[in-house]
């Protein structure tokens, strides 16, 4: 019922990876192999022109803009937890990683798991700068755990992208032509609410503050959030 839902595919195929890969590799004949180098370079350039292009939106702050920024600030060592969400979907776009760790709960629908996995890679990991990202919706659901991180003073960042809804359902209720129910958010001031727990807060509205805010919630040593405010139709 998925194959080719949202995308038309030439040839669904319904298999265990590595079953087909198997039987592919097996049935293709002697094959010279091609440098295509040359075409990913020329590939890997055009995409960080549209990057570079959409980071360009004044206001709301595009996503593009965020995580550029990022993949230039963020230390090559970090551990960086990643929720469910239009937030991955940026994320995966615009981050260019080095020898990050990159934590992802498999999309198997945990909304939410981003910061809870920080507190995780915090103790797992400690000599390396933690930083999550999130979405409104995801953290709103466990936004109680701040605390926790405040406790056991725990310096994670996180990097939270703030649009007043649950957008990546926003855009699957449009793709099947519904009408928009119950997405919107009512969220507080995140950037308030972490100083009201002992932490530090950052709320960034304007695309000319977004490299201050990481570099000061980067080097932040206390649990920080970085909250941007951030358009529902802009992934």
């Amino acid at each position: 019922m998925m194959l080719g839902k949202r995308q038309a595919v030439d040839i669904p195929l319904l298999s265990d990876i590595g079953v087909f890969l198997m039987k592919a590799y097996n049935s293709l004949p002697t094959f010279k192999r091609v440098d295509v180098r040359n075409d990913i370079r020329e590939q890997k350039e055009a995409w960080r022109a549209v990057k570079t292009k959409r980071a360009e939106k004044e206001e709301p702050i595009h996503p593009a803009l965020i995580f550029m920024k990022l993949s230039e600030l963020a230390p090559e060592d970090a551990v960086i937890t990643v929720d469910v969400g239009n937030n991955a979907y940026s994320f995966g776009k615009y981050f260019e990683c080095k020898n990050q760790e990159i934590v992802l709960s498999g999309y198997l629908g945990s909304i939410g798991f981003a910061f809870p996995a920080a507190i995780g890679a915090s103790f797992a990991r400690p000599d390396k700068k933690i930083i999550a990202v999130a979405g409104d919706g995801g953290f709103g659901q466990y936004l109680g755990e701040f605390l926790t991180a405040v406790h056991y003073n725990l310096p994670i960042t996180l990097i939270l992208l703030n649009n007043s809804e649950l957008a990546k359902i926003s855009n699957e209720q449009r793709s099947e032509h519904f009408p928009l129910f119950s997405t919107n958010l009512t969220n507080p001031n995140f950037a308030k609410y972490a100083e009201l727990c002992g932490g530090k807060g950052i709320r960034v509205a304007k695309k000319d503050e977004v490299t201050k805010a990481l570099v000061e919630g980067l080097n932040s040593t206390y649990p920080t959030i970085i909250e941007f405010l951030t358009d529902p139709l802009e992934v």
